[in-house]
């Protein structure tokens, strides 16, 4: 499956067509059958009258439409056509124009246009009366522009009729402010001004602009130009701003001259020029002990000189005792799946049951009953899902009306029996896993027979991969199988114990454990998962922070999963073959968690992976409470607050700069994460808007992350 673009099928219902009309794929065409027959406009933008008459069309002058906000309107008479404009012009007392008193006097009193709106209304159903008759009444917004009216009308037996008129808008002068979306504290910033003459000769005048405090109308700034604009033509004017403070403000804007005027209002946000930094220390611990941390970088500005504000900094620490909560924190994330795929449903199912499985053996503190019921009932939910995705044959569609697919039946057989390896058999999901067992032996018995038929020939023969990851199912399944069956099992063991050069580092890992598994059948079948163990451990590198990992293109699965299975497949070969080996275990857990914080699990399989590689053999580790680490910030001891009793997670808070953390750990399992907060200020040349390093930490080591906060100027 890998490289293929994941697609779905959907029903749809197919056409059912005796007959195709022509009118109805021609725009004209309607206009043919039925159409308005009146169309009045009256005053405050109400649209009244509309008859159905067939074949009829009857246009009558327009009336009035009225600009909300213009104390005094009048309207070109249009004459009667099937796309009429309307001439909205504006009356106002006679002005001369000019800088002085009288001049801001009467920009006073010009009313500007707040509501800038693109659709004056829809309504999708509209009713006749008893004579034909509907009325619409509306607002029309206040932006001066050209307004389409379209109707459509039809009777019961679909004879139809479409409507479409304009009416343009508009006044002498229009003002148009080219806003910004938001300034800066301290920004110098220039407001241009679009000024439109619509009319056959030049006018002059006077234009403002007014910044207002919204709360107390005050005018915080304001500023008033001439004008002057040729016939049908425009201008612009710019208008310097500077020194506003933080907060929103009215910006309004308005023009007037010989008997017209116009004005926008709109509001303009000021944010603050500072911005919140973010600077983490990640520490990881390994020894029990006193260890101290230099903070003092973290209180450094990108120059690496002493940051401003530093007194206002806020020093957090986070503080967790058993980490290993953080994996089981992956879960909630695939238990409720946005598609209704088999991989999707059967990661929920996993991820819920997994949840239900912790509540129920550890008598969470904040656990409910009432939750325990409503997971209950999401999982029989997924359940039943899942179900309808499985064929009678036993296979497993990736989605509803697909084919049966050996992968997919693969990939869902393979988290069932992880499942009941962890939270025991599970009774809803049992005769799903037999049946799918069923057909998987079936496609697996088929490959045998050809295998067989090119041995034959002389050929060399291996397993497939599906073969392979038919015999890890069986293993940890343990059920017995029919002779055929079983003896299909034991050629393709034989064939698995001698493929020494012929497997990835996944594949070895995979084969070690499906081979430690069936050791009661033959002997020497442990001794050869031991040596594909042994290869395995030669591929891998250790750093101290990351842990133990694998730094080549054959620990990689495929292209979309990276390496993760490969470190899970790792982690149980290892917990299989050399349980006692727990820090060989744990290197390779902490850079399987190390991932989780800078790699994306974009696939419910990854997460449900990881999380079986933390939980499995490691149930003990989910109930452990630890004695808490003492921290101490430039020697003052940090205060705790009571942890809760499972997760035992604290988080502290310090006000003002910190130069050094002193930890003294006194167990195996500690962790925390303490970091500095602060805020900057915004320059051209500033920092991006935020600057972190995130930290992961885990159920086997400690892990520490300094986070300090601080505002910037």
């Amino acid at each position: 499956m890998n490289g293929v673009y994941p697609t779905k099928y959907y029903d749809e219902r197919g056409l059912d067509v005796d007959k195709f009309d022509g009118k109805y794929f021609s725009y004209y065409a309607y206009m043919q059958a039925v159409e308005l027959s009146k169309l009045e406009r009256s005053s405050g933008g109400t649209v009244e009258s509309v008859r159905i008459q067939k074949d009829e069309l009857v246009q009558e002058e327009a009336k009035v439409i009225r600009i909300r906000g213009s104390k005094m309107t009048r309207v070109a008479a249009a004459a009667p056509s099937a796309n009429k404009v309307f001439d909205v012009v504006e009356e106002m007392p006679q002005f001369v124009g000019g800088t002085g008193s009288d001049a801001g006097q009467f920009l006073d009193k010009v009313q500007v246009r707040e509501n800038m709106n693109e659709t004056a209304f829809f309504y999708p159903a509209l009713e006749s009366d008893n004579n034909g008759n509907v009325a619409i009444r509306f607002t029309l917004p206040e932006s001066v522009t050209t307004w389409k009216f379209m109707g459509l009308a039809h009777d019961k037996e679909m004879r139809n009729g479409l409507l479409v008129e304009e009416a343009v808008a508009q006044k002498t002068v229009m003002v148009q402010p080219n806003m910004p979306r938001f300034l800066r504290e301290g920004d110098k910033s220039t407001i241009v001004v679009k000024l439109f003459n619509t009319s056959d000769k030049k006018v002059s005048g006077n234009t403002r602009m007014q910044i207002l405090d919204p709360e107390t109308n005050k005018v915080v700034w304001q500023k008033t130009q001439n004008y002057s604009i040729d016939a049908e033509g425009s201008a612009t004017i710019s208008f310097d701003v500077q020194g506003l403070k933080e907060g929103v403000y009215i910006n309004k804007v308005v023009a007037a001259g010989n008997g017209y005027s116009d004005g926008e209002q709109h509001y303009l946000p000021v944010l603050s020029n500072r911005e919140l930094v973010v600077n983490t220390l990640p520490i990881t611990l390994h020894q029990k002990g006193e260890q101290n941390f230099d903070l003092s970088k973290l209180f450094l500005n990108k120059e690496g000189k002493q940051a401003k504000g530093v007194e206002d900094a806020k020093v957090t620490v986070e503080y967790t005792n058993n980490p290993s909560w953080l994996m089981v924190k992956a879960l909630p994330a695939i238990s409720n799946p946005d598609e209704e795929d088999a991989i999707s449903l059967m990661s929920a199912i996993y991820a819920n049951t997994i949840t239900t499985h912790i509540q129920k053996n550890l008598s969470l503190d904040n656990h409910s009953q009432k939750n325990l019921s409503q997971e209950s009932i999401r999982l029989q939910n997924q359940v039943e899902k899942l179900k309808k995705l499985q064929n009678p044959n036993g296979s497993f569609s990736w989605w509803k009306g697909m084919k049966g697919s050996r992968y997919m039946t693969t990939s869902v057989a393979e988290m069932m029996v992880r499942l009941n390896a962890i939270a025991g058999v599970q009774k809803s999901t049992a005769r799903m896993l037999t049946s799918a067992i069923d057909y998987l032996s079936w496609q697996t018995a088929q490959e045998v027979r050809e295998m067989k038929k090119q041995e034959e020939k002389k050929q060399k023969v291996s397993p497939s991969e599906q073969a392979l990851h038919y015999l890890y199912i069986l293993s940890m399944d343990g059920r017995k199988m029919k002779q055929n069956l079983e003896q299909d099992k034991a050629y393709l063991l034989d064939k698995m114990s001698k493929m020494t050069g012929d497997f990835s580092i996944y594949g070895k890992a995979r084969a070690a454990v499906v081979l430690a598994r069936n050791s009661q059948q033959n002997a020497a079948y442990r001794e050869k998962a031991g040596e594909y163990l042994q290869s395995v451990n030669e591929y891998a590198v250790y750093r101290e922070e990351m842990g133990r990992y694998y730094d080549t293109r054959k620990a990689l699965y495929s292209w979309r999963n990276y390496k993760i299975p490969t470190q899970v497949s790792v982690i149980e070969a290892l917990q299989m073959l050399k349980p006692n080996d727990k820090q060989t275990i744990e290197e390779l857990q902490r850079w399987l968690l190390m991932s989780k914080r800078t790699q994306v699990w974009d696939t419910p399989v990854n997460t449900v992976d990881a999380v079986y590689a933390f939980m499995k053999g490691n149930e003990s580790n989910w109930s452990r409470k630890a004695e808490n680490a003492v921290l101490k910030l430039d020697g003052k001891l940090l205060p705790m607050p009571q942890d809760s009793t499972t997760l035992g997670y604290v988080k502290t808070e310090k006000t003002g700069k910190a130069s050094k953390l002193s930890i003294d750990k006194k167990s195996d399992y500690t962790a925390g994460e303490p970091s500095m907060q602060s805020l900057s200020s915004l320059s051209a040349k500033s920092v991006p808007w935020s600057r972190a390093s995130r930290c992961a930490v885990s159920s086997f080591l400690p892990n520490l992350r300094v986070r300090a906060r601080r505002r910037r100027r």
